[in-house]
């Protein structure tokens, strides 16, 4: 879409709005917008949530196994209603279970013997995303503190319960990816990478869990769970890389991301020498690969969270 600009008396330039987007948004003459800079570019913005309704219709036969990632993905689209065909009436029940995990507001609304209507019943708001943000980050840095507490008190019966910390995680950063795919961010102009860094911290909370299931099933296994301070210590300077980046992300640091680049090779010089010359036993060997997906995750955050320093 192009809009010629119009030159009023002096320097002042003006470009007219799309009647479209004014319609859909509510703008009316007197009302103020937000204009941000940035770089070749003007974004406005009204302040308030977008009041259109995004519907989608699909096929369950055709799509399979993926209906459940698609789902997901419309979700975290902006997608407001979803219209689902199917053959097996059973289908509207799988429907259920799936939006009950991770897609907060979603529900079955209406439903025939060969289609359901799933609808977000609950309102959203482009303010809410800062606090949803954080409140992801924390519970990333509850799932390491408590494992680590576990970790040093042999408590490995604890672990399966860190685990489950995962699913109000997932649900956050499911919310948080929706809400920047409908409405933006007021704390951001750049939305991708963004949108990548909340992506990862859903990531980094499924490797905390696989670790902490993967030991807890090692619970009654004698020699196998056994686990040597250097091992604990490794995972300690994993979770302190992220209470690291966590810390900057809020507070811009350069130092404390340089602090991240020297941990990640201590990191990666110890667990070297473990795997050659130590034996690891099967507990150890899940610390130190979980830590270290863990560990490069964080590290390669540090390149979007640089983007978005200011």
């Amino acid at each position: 879409m192009k809009r010629s600009v119009i030159q009023l008396a002096g320097r002042t330039l003006l470009v007219s709005l799309p009647s479209k987007w004014v319609d859909a948004n509510g703008v009316k003459k007197g009302d103020e917008l937000d204009v941000l800079e940035d770089g070749h570019k003007i974004i406005v913005n009204t302040g308030k949530a977008v009041t259109t309704i995004e519907a989608k219709e699909i096929n369950a036969d055709e799509i399979g196994s993926l209906l459940k990632k698609y789902i997901f993905a419309l979700y975290k689209r902006g997608v407001d209603e979803i219209k689902i065909r199917y053959n097996d009436s059973a289908m509207a029940d799988v429907v259920r279970k799936i939006i009950m995990t991770e897609t907060v507001g979603y529900e079955v609304v209406a439903q025939t013997p060969k289609s359901c209507v799933v609808r977000l019943i609950t309102s959203g708001n482009i303010t809410e995303f800062d606090n949803l943000l954080r409140r992801a980050f924390m519970l990333l840095l509850s799932m390491g503190d408590e494992a680590m507490t576990s970790l040093k008190l042999k408590a490995l019966d604890h672990l399966s319960k860190t685990a489950l910390l995962e699913e109000p995680n997932n649900r956050l950063t499911t919310v948080c990816r929706r809400s920047l795919n409908k409405w933006g961010s007021e704390t951001f102009s750049k939305i991708g990478p963004i949108y990548y860094i909340v992506e990862e911290i859903e990531n980094i909370a499924d490797e905390y869990n696989f670790m902490c299931n993967n030991l807890y099933s090692l619970k009654d296994f004698g020699k196998k769970a056994e686990i040597r301070d250097e091992v604990i210590g490794i995972f300690e300077k994993v979770n302190g890389m992220v209470r690291l980046f966590y810390e900057s992300f809020y507070k811009f640091d350069i130092n404390k991301l340089i602090a991240l680049d020297k941990t990640r090779r201590e990191i990666v010089k110890e667990a070297h020498y473990m795997v050659e010359n130590k034996s690891p036993t099967a507990a150890e060997f899940y610390i130190m690969h979980h830590g270290i997906t863990i560990m490069e995750r964080i590290y390669d955050l540090t390149g979007p969270h640089l983007i978005l320093a200011k």
